[in-house]
């Protein structure tokens, strides 16, 4: 099987250690459905437009056992 070349990046994910990462996304990959596709289950994801909206979801899922990635 052929690694996708935004695998080392997601790899990457796993062996963070916060509870909510932030990724600066100027390129806007996060608009990529296959890279959504190939985050690890245990991350919540969360396309920032907004600070209510950024608000919102934090206190929704701030009781979540799983981790948030904000792009």
């Amino acid at each position: 099987m052929v690694k996708k070349w935004f695998s080392s990046l997601l790899d990457e994910l796993e062996h963070s250690y916060s509870d909510a990462l932030l990724i600066s996304d100027p390129d806007n990959l996060s608009s990529i459905e296959d890279i959504h596709k190939e985050i690890p289950d245990e991350f919540i994801i969360h396309l920032y437009q907004n600070e209510m909206g950024l608000r919102k979801f934090r206190l929704k899922h701030n009781s979540s056992a799983k981790r948030q990635i904000i792009f």
